[in-house]
């Protein structure tokens, strides 16, 4: 499955003269003003996934034949005169020392570590065992500026998109943990890997590819916890996508959380106080429609808009209530300074990064739609005071996720505050040291983790300071 990004909105006709379409509906004004009938426009969201997954592993064949040549059966690396291991024994150190967020499930109590059981236990997984090696050299290479080690990832990415290949013909092998957990690593490879904002399709394909095999595994899935969470990364993954590119949620994403949200499991984490009685997905959900229809349709009314943005505050708002009861936390004020300090002196204390993580996106949500409110207000009389509003809360939150920032220090969930971490460097409300500790902090973890997306946002954002 291929997700195809930011899609051109153009009339059929101006996109085949390759000129600029005013996009006016039902038919543009440059077909009108030249004298041809304009043929309409076509539905984005139809076509924004596909299915071409072929078409991705030969593109990535070519790419990856290169480097496979050039590297021969090289299986040593130095990375310190005084250091020589096995290339893929650095590689998955690194990755379960920097990126395994996926050990758990985190949020229940069955903690084992299952990638790493896998991995060291089972030498006959080679897709997802090839996967953690791949996200783990491209992860090494950036952080010890190795390009052969780039070179290596590539290649083991090139031989997992094979593999999948092969896997995704036999529908029983498509359904295994094994084989999702296989895609989700690819898409967390791009993240890796790509420093380029064109580079995300990449990325955006293999959340596509997840959403697939989602609907494959069917309700049974949720029959087990390492299927819930399975499902939760992939959502996840998703969602991000759909945000990043303004797109509605796909239908087929919105069916399998019906399932789960109906599910035994879902209830059994609700009874253990793993999760709140209220889904903020469904939320999430709503949020990211909201945007996709402004972003395509530019003249929505204002008064419409103005009602689903506050009917979603106001529920993120019943979110928080309900949340504050059972994952309560406290803001500390720190009487150490220590290596990397946290910001203003303070930092947060929660029950586990589970609860962490879902404050974080709560936040995440809450200054997106209220971004909005702001936008849409500004076009409406006597908004005054609801423009102040929003603006306080935008500047309030974005506070609150640098304060967040030191709770997932030293662990691999600080990835997970690379995009709300970019959200607050790029808004112009917040106050200059605002926007530059966020910065700085995107440096850092592009420095310590390897990810080259933070280092690429980070560079956006500095030059709106």
């Amino acid at each position: 499955m291929v997700y195809y990004g930011a899609l051109s909105k153009g009339c059929e006709l101006c996109r085949r003269r390759k000129i600029k379409c005013d996009e006016r509906k039902p038919s543009c004004l440059k077909c009108e003003s030249s004298n041809r009938s304009c043929p309409g426009y076509r539905d984005l969201t139809a076509i924004s996934f596909r299915d071409e997954s072929s078409r991705v592993v030969r593109k990535t064949r070519r790419r990856a034949a290169a480097p496979a040549a050039a590297l021969g059966g090289q299986k040593i690396v130095t990375l310190n005169p005084m250091l020589s291991l096995p290339i893929e024994d650095l590689a998955a150190g690194f990755f379960f020392s920097k990126y395994n967020v996926y050990n758990g499930p985190y949020f229940s109590s069955m903690s084992r570590d299952w990638l790493c059981e896998v991995y060291v236990q089972d030498p006959t997984c080679d897709i997802l065992r090839t996967a953690i090696e791949a996200v783990g050299m491209a992860g090494l290479s950036n952080t010890s500026y190795a390009p052969h080690l780039a070179l290596l990832a590539q290649h083991r990415y090139g031989k997992v998109l094979e593999a999948l290949d092969g896997a995704l013909q036999d529908p029983f092998a498509a359904a295994r943990d094994t084989t999702l957990m296989a895609v989700i690593l690819l898409g967390f490879f791009e993240v890796v890997s790509s420093d380029a904002a064109d580079e995300s399709r990449y990325w955006i394909t293999h959340a596509a590819g997840a959403m697939a095999l989602l609907q494959l595994r069917g309700p049974d899935q949720f029959a087990r916890p390492r299927g819930g969470q399975l499902y939760v990364c992939t959502r996840s993954q998703i969602l991000a996508a759909c945000l990043t590119q303004k797109l509605p949620v796909p239908p087929a994403l919105i069916s399998v959380t019906y399932e789960f949200e109906t599910s035994t499991l879902r209830q059994l984490w609700k009874d253990s106080n793993l999760a709140t009685p209220g889904s903020i997905s469904e939320i999430c959900f709503r949020l990211v429609n909201l945007r996709a229809t402004i972003a395509q349709d530019g003249l929505m009314d204002p008064v419409s808009i103005r009602t689903r943005a506050f009917a979603i505050d106001d529920d993120l708002e019943e979110w928080k209530a309900s949340a504050q009861v059972r994952w309560a936390y406290k803001t500390v004020q720190e009487t150490e300074c220590t290596n990397s300090p946290p910001f203003t002196g303070k930092h947060h204390e929660y029950a586990n990064l589970w609860v962490a993580r879902a404050w974080l996106n709560w936040r995440l949500m809450r200054i997106l739609v209220n971004q909005m409110i702001i936008e849409n207000e500004l076009k409406l009389e006597f908004a005054d005071e609801i423009v102040s509003r929003s603006r306080d809360i935008v500047r309030d939150l974005s506070i609150e996720i640098c304060i967040s920032v030191a709770s997932f220090e030293d662990t691999p969930h600080l990835l997970q505050v690379i995009q709300p971490l970019a959200l607050v460097a790029q808004e112009s409300l917040n106050p200059p040291f605002v926007r530059s500790f966020a910065v700085q902090e995107l440096y850092r973890i592009h420095k310590s983790t390897g990810v080259r997306q933070a280092g690429r946002l980070a560079d956006i954002a500095s030059l709106l300071l």
